[in-house]
């Protein structure tokens, strides 16, 4: 084997290891990328899911607040009728 042979071979071998090496970090590189991509879609998804829990919360308690109120304002105005018809009778009995 001559020296231009050797040569060749060396620089052939030089070649391939550093295309090897440029694949071997263009794929590392995607897979981090795609990791990263990964990762924040599943933080965009759980800041998704609490602000649907907060919403769901949001409308049970405003739920129960509701129906606290129309209790509360059902008595209010069976209180105002008691009231009323008490009143009622008062002027009632004095024009008789």
């Amino acid at each position: 084997m001559d020296i231009q042979t050797f040569q060749m071979l060396v620089l052939l071998a030089g070649t391939l290891a550093s295309v090897g090496t440029m694949f071997w970090k263009i794929r590392k590189e995607i897979q981090r990328s795609q990791k990263e991509s990964l990762e924040q879609k599943v933080a965009e998804e759980r800041r998704a899911m609490a602000l649907e829990n907060r919403i769901n919360l949001l409308e049970q308690k405003t739920t129960q607040y509701g129906e606290i109120l129309s209790t509360k304002l059902s008595d209010l105005i069976q209180r105002l009728d008691l009231l009323y018809s008490l009143f009622y009778e008062q002027i009632s009995s004095k024009q008789i």
